[in-house]
C-alpha cells in the first residue's frame, strides 16, 4: 500500500463516505459522553450532597460552635464576668481560626437561664438572652426610647402588659424591677429564621409538649450585663463562626471541615490561655469547654453517599461505554462491507488484514476525535444541567480528558480489530474457506440465552430485595444491563432465524415485500448486527426510563400514603382548625387502641365532609370509592362504623374497664393515608372517634391531632402563622423524597435514563452504518430491477419494508426487553417495601411513543436516501468498490 494512501485516509471518510462519517462522530459522541458523564455526575452528587445537608443544618450550624458554662457556685461573682468571658473567649478563638477561609464574623451569645417575669396579672417563665445582631433578626412590632426588655407578644398578652409598663424580673439569686421598651414577634409563630437555628430546640416546642419554651428576653448589651449581674443570671456563652456562604462542593466541605477540627484541638490546648481566662473569670482553672461543628456531619453524609453512588455510576458510565464500543464495531464490519470489492482487490493483491483494520482505524481518527470533543462537552453539559446538583465543574470536567482520551483510543482499538476481523473473513471467503454461520448463530444466541437466564434468575430469586441491601450496588445495576444485552443478542440471532425462514417461503407476496425479504436474508450479518446493537441502546434507554419513573413515582405515593398528603402538620390535641385558604382537613389519631383479642391497632378519626379534597387518594386502595367509604362510617348504626386496613376481625370489639364496645366494619381498604405503622388501621369519622375515646380511653393511648393539606409545605406554615394557630411538628413530601437512600438511587437512576438515551443515539448511528453499508448491494440491486422494468414507488417500498422491518423488530425487542428487565426489577429497588402501597410500574408512554415515531422518520428518512443515491448513482461506479 503507497504512503499516499496512508497520508489521505484520515479524510476518507469525510470526502467519499460521509454517512459513515456521521455514524463514527455519533459513536464517538456517546462513548465520551459515557466516559465524561461518569466523573461529572459523581462530582454533580458530592456537590448536591454538601449541599442539601448545608441546607438542612444552615450555615449558622455548619459552622464552628464552642460553648462554655458561666455558672458558679457560691456568692455572686465580681461584676462584668459574662463580658470579660465572652470577649476574652472571642479574641482566643479568633486568634487560633485567623488563617482559616470560608468563615464568616464571630457571633456571640449569652444564653441565659429560666428566668420569672411577673406582673400584676400573672407571671411567666422567659429566657434572656444577648446574640450579636440578634434584633435584625426577629420582627418588631412596637418600640419605644430608653433602656427596658423587649419581649414577646405572647409574652405581653399572656402578662397583660405593653410599652412603658414595669414588670419584676426574678433569677436564680436575686430580683429586679424593669420596663417594657419593645415587643416582637413570638418567634414559634414568626417566619422560620435560619440565623436562630443553632437555637431551635429553645424555639419550637417538640411534638409530646403541650407547652413552648421560654420565650427570650432582649435588651441592649449594656443593659442585658447590668440585668445579668443583679439577678446573677450565669448560664452559658457560647461562639459561633457561621460559615462565610454554604455554597462549598465536596472538596472545599472536607477541607474546611478539618481546618475547624484544628481550630477546636487548638482552642484545648494548653497554649491557648483558655484555662487562664476561665480562672481569671470564674475562679477556678477547670475546662467544661464544649465544642462541635454539624459540618461533621454534612461531610460524613455526603461521603456516605457517594460511596453508595460511585460503584453504580462507574458501571453505568462502563455499560454506556460498552454500547458505544459495539456501535464502533459494527462500524469496523460495515466499513469493510461497504467497500467489499475494493478490499477483496487489496487482499488480492497481498494486503494483510491487519493493515486495511488499521487503514479504518486512521480513517475514522477524525470523527473519533470530533465527536470526542462534542461528547465530553456534551455529556459535561448535560450533567451540569440535568445532574443532582445545577451547575459545572469545570475542573472536574477537564481533568476528565484522560479517561476520554483513553476511551477514544479503545473505540479505535475496537474498530480496528472489527475492520481487520471482517477483512478476514472476506479473505477467507477469497480462498474458497466455507463459513458455517448457522452454528455460529445459534452458538452465539445459545449463549446468550443462558447469559439472559442467568442474570434473571439472579434478579428474580437471588437478589436481597432492597430493604436490606444497598439499591443501587454494583451487581444489582449490573444484572439488569446483562439481561438486556444479552436478551437483545439472542432476539436478534432469532430473527437471523426467521427471515431465512421467510426468505425460503415467501412467493405470492408483492414484489416490494419480496425483494424486501429477499434482501434482507442475504445479508444476515448485517441485519442482525443492527439489530442486536439497536435493541441494546434502545433496551437500556427504556429500562432506565421506566424504572426511574417506577422508582420516583412510588416514592412519593409512600410517602403521601405515610403523611397522609402533601403536608402534615401535628396540632395540639383538640385542636379546631377550620376555614383556611387551603385544601386541608383535621384528622384526630391514637397510634394504639387493643381489641379483646390482644390485637393493637391504630386509629384515625376524619372528617368526611373534608377528607376527600385534602388527602392523597387512589383507586386501588380500596374496592369501593372513598366518598362511598366515607357515606358508609358517617352513618348512624347501633355500634360504632369504621373501614378496616389491614388483618382486621370480622367483628373487632375494644374492651375496657368501662365494657366492652364492638365494632361495625362497614368497609375495607388496601391501605389508607396515615398509615405509618405496620399495625392495622381503622378509619371512622372524628365524631365516632371521640366518642369511642370518652368510652373506652383507658384502652387507647394518647389522643393526637394533625393537618393533612394539599399544597406547599412554605406555604401551609406561613398560612398557620398568620392566623396565629399553634402547631409542632411539620412533614412533607419533599422532605422524604430527600431522604440520602432515596436521593441516591433516583439520581443513579436519573444518570441511567440519560445514558440510556445517549444509547439511543448510538442507535441511531448503527442504522447510518447500516444502510450506508448497504449502499453499494443497493444500487447494483436496483440497476438489475430497473431493467426488469420495476417502478420508483415499488422500489421505495422496498426500501421501506427492508429497513423498516429491522428498525421495527429492533424496537419492539427493545420494548418488550425493556420494560420486562424493568418489571422484573421496579419492586427490588423499594426502598421501603414494609409501607403501603406496593412498587408501582410505571410505563413511560412519552418514551416509547418518541421512540416510535422516530423509529418511522428515521426508516423514513433513510429509504428516501437510498432511493435518491440510487437514482444519482453511477453503477459501474459502485461496482468497483
Amino acid at each position: 500500500m503507497s504512503l499516499e494512501l496512508w497520508r489521505k485516509a484520515p479524510m476518507v471518510l469525510l470526502l467519499r463516505f460521509r454517512p459513515l462519517f456521521v455514524g463514527v462522530v455519533l459513536g464517538a459522541i456517546v462513548l465520551a459522553a459515557a466516559a465524561t458523564s461518569g466523573p461529572a455526575f459523581i462530582a454533580s452528587s458530592e456537590r448536591a450532597s454538601v449541599q442539601n445537608e448545608l441546607e438542612r443544618a444552615s450555615r449558622w450550624t455548619a459552622g464552628l460552635h464552642l460553648s462554655h458554662p458561666a455558672s458558679t457556685f457560691g456568692p455572686l461573682p465580681p461584676p462584668g464576668l459574662l463580658r470579660r468571658l465572652g470577649e476574652g473567649g472571642g479574641e482566643l478563638i479568633r486568634s487560633v481560626a485567623r488563617d482559616i477561609e470560608g468563615l464568616d464574623e464571630m457571633v456571640t451569645t449569652y444564653y441565659g437561664s429560666p428566668s420569672t417575669l411577673a406582673s400584676d396579672a400573672d407571671d411567666v417563665q422567659v429566657r434572656m438572652i444577648q446574640r450579636s445582631g440578634a434584633l435584625g433578626h426577629i420582627e418588631m412590632l412596637e418600640r419605644s426610647e430608653g433602656e427596658g426588655l423587649i419581649i414577646a407578644d405572647e409574652t405581653a398578652r399572656q402578662l397583660e402588659v405593653g410599652l412603658g409598663d414595669d414588670l419584676v424580673l426574678e433569677g436564680g439569686r436575686a430580683r429586679t424591677k424593669v420596663r417594657i421598651t419593645g415587643v416582637y414577634r413570638f418567634l414559634p409563630l414568626d417566619r422560620v429564621r435560619r440565623y436562630w437555628t443553632p437555637y431551635s430546640d429553645s424555639i419550637y416546642r417538640e411534638s409530646d409538649a403541650d407547652i413552648y419554651p421560654p420565650a427570650f428576653v432582649f435588651a441592649s448589651p449594656g443593659y442585658f450585663f447590668e440585668l445579668a449581674d443583679r439577678i446573677g443570671d450565669y448560664n452559658d456563652v457560647h461562639w459561633e463562626l457561621p460559615l462565610a456562604s454554604t455554597d462549598l462542593d465536596f472538596e472545599e466541605a472536607r477541607a474546611l471541615n478539618a481546618d475547624l477540627q484544628k481550630v477546636i484541638d487548638g482552642v484545648f490546648a494548653d497554649t491557648s490561655g483558655f484555662r487562664d481566662l476561665i480562672g481569671d473569670a470564674l475562679g477556678f482553672r477547670g475546662l467544661s469547654l464544649g465544642a462541635d461543628t454539624a459540618l461533621s456531619g454534612v461531610v460524613r453524609t455526603a461521603e456516605e453517599r457517594i460511596e453508595t453512588v460511585t460503584p453504580a455510576v462507574e458501571l453505568l458510565s462502563l455499560a454506556a461505554r460498552a454500547v458505544a464500543a459495539a456501535i464502533l464495531a459494527a462500524l469496523g464490519f460495515y466499513l469493510v462491507k461497504r467497500r467489499r470489492t475494493e478490499v477483496l482487490t487489496l487482499v488480492a493483491r497481498g494486503t494483510s488484514p491487519t493493515s486495511i483494520g488499521i487503514r479504518a482505524g486512521l480513517e475514522s481518527l477524525l470523527p473519533l476525535v470530533v465527536g470526542g470533543l462534542l461528547g465530553a462537552a456534551g455529556g459535561s453539559f448535560l450533567v451540569a444541567q440535568l445532574g443532582p446538583a445545577a451547575g459545572l465543574d469545570v475542573g472536574r470536567a477537564l481533568s476528565s480528558w484522560r479517561t476520554v482520551a483513553g476511551t477514544l483510543g479503545v473505540g479505535a482499538g475496537v474498530l480496528m480489530i472489527a475492520a481487520a476481523v471482517t477483512a478476514a473473513r472476506e479473505e477467507g471467503a477469497i480462498g474458497g474457506i466455507e463459513h458455517h454461520r448457522l452454528p455460529r448463530t445459534l452458538v452465539a444466541a445459545v449463549g446468550a440465552v443462558a447469559a439472559a437466564g442467568g442474570a434473571g434468575a439472579y434478579i428474580v430469586y437471588l437478589q436481597p430485595n432492597a430493604s436490606s441491601a444497598d439499591p443501587v450496588g454494583l451487581v444489582p445495576t449490573l444484572m439488569p444491563v446483562v439481561l438486556i444485552f444479552a436478551a437483545a443478542v439472542a432476539g436478534a440471532a432469532v430473527a437471523k432465524v426467521v427471515i431465512g425462514w421467510l426468505a425460503e417461503r415467501i412467493r405470492n407476496a408483492g414484489v416490494s415485500a419480496y425483494l424486501s425479504v429477499k434482501r434482507l436474508a442475504g445479508a444476515p450479518g448485517m441485519v442482525q448486527v443492527l439489530i442486536a446493537a439497536t435493541a441494546c441502546a434502545a433496551g437500556v434507554m427504556f429500562y432506565g426510563t421506566a424504572v426511574s419513573a417506577s422508582v420516583e413515582r412510588t416514592a412519593q405515593a409512600k410517602a403521601r400514603v405515610f403523611i397522609g398528603s402533601d403536608v402534615s402538620v401535628q396540632l395540639s390535641a383538640n385542636a379546631e382548625v377550620t376555614d383556611l385558604p387551603l385544601r386541608e382537613t383535621v384528622v384526630a389519631r391514637v397510634q394504639r387502641a387493643t381489641l379483646t383479642n390482644g390485637l393493637d391497632v391504630a386509629m384515625i378519626g376524619v372528617d368526611p365532609a373534608t377528607i376527600e379534597e385534602a388527602i392523597y387518594w387512589e383507586d386501588a386502595f380500596a374496592e369501593r370509592p372513598l366518598d362511598e367509604l366515607m357515606r358508609a362510617i358517617a352513618a348512624r348504626g347501633a355500634r360504632p362504623r369504621v373501614i378496616g386496613v389491614g388483618a382486621i376481625p370480622d367483628e373487632p370489639i375494644i374492651g375496657s374497664a368501662r365494657g366492652d364496645v364492638p365494632l361495625d366494619v362497614v368497609g375495607t381498604a388496601e391501605t389508607f393515608p396515615g398509615k405509618n405503622a405496620s399495625d392495622p388501621l381503622l378509619i371512622t369519622t372524628r365524631e365516632t372517634f371521640d366518642e369511642l375515646l370518652r368510652d373506652v380511653g383507658t384502652a387507647m393511648s394518647s389522643r393526637q391531632a394533625e393537618l393533612w393539606a394539599k399544597g406547599e409545605e412554605d406555604r401551609v406554615r406561613s398560612v398557620l402563622q398568620r392566623r396565629g394557630e399553634s402547631f409542632f411538628a411539620v412533614a412533607s413530601t419533599d422532605t422524604i423524597l430527600r431522604s440520602p437512600a432515596l436521593q441516591s438511587t433516583l439520581w443513579t437512576l436519573g444518570l441511567l435514563t440519560a445514558l440510556g438515551g445517549a444509547s439511543g443515539l448510538a442507535g441511531v448511528a448503527g442504522l447510518l452504518l447500516y444502510v450506508q453499508a448497504r449502499h453499494r448491494s443497493a444500487l447494483i440491486g436496483a440497476a438489475m430491477t430497473r431493467r426488469m422494468r420495476l417502478g420508483r414507488r415499488a422500489e421505495l417500498r422496498a426500501w421501506l419494508l427492508e429497513v423498516g422491518a429491522s428498525m421495527t423488530t429492533a424496537y419492539v425487542l427493545a420494548v418488550v426487553i425493556g420494560l420486562g428487565v424493568a418489571g422484573l426489577m421496579h419492586e427490588r429497588l423499594d426502598l421501603r417495601p414494609s409501607l403501603p402501597p406496593e412498587a408501582i410500574m410505571v410505563l413511560p408512554s412519552s418514551a416509547i411513543v418518541g421512540a416510535g415515531v422516530a423509529v418511522v422518520a428515521l426508516v423514513s428518512l433513510m429509504a428516501i436516501r437510498l432511493q435518491r443515491d440510487v437514482d444519482a448513482a453511477n453503477v459501474a461506479e459502485a461496482m468497483r468498490t
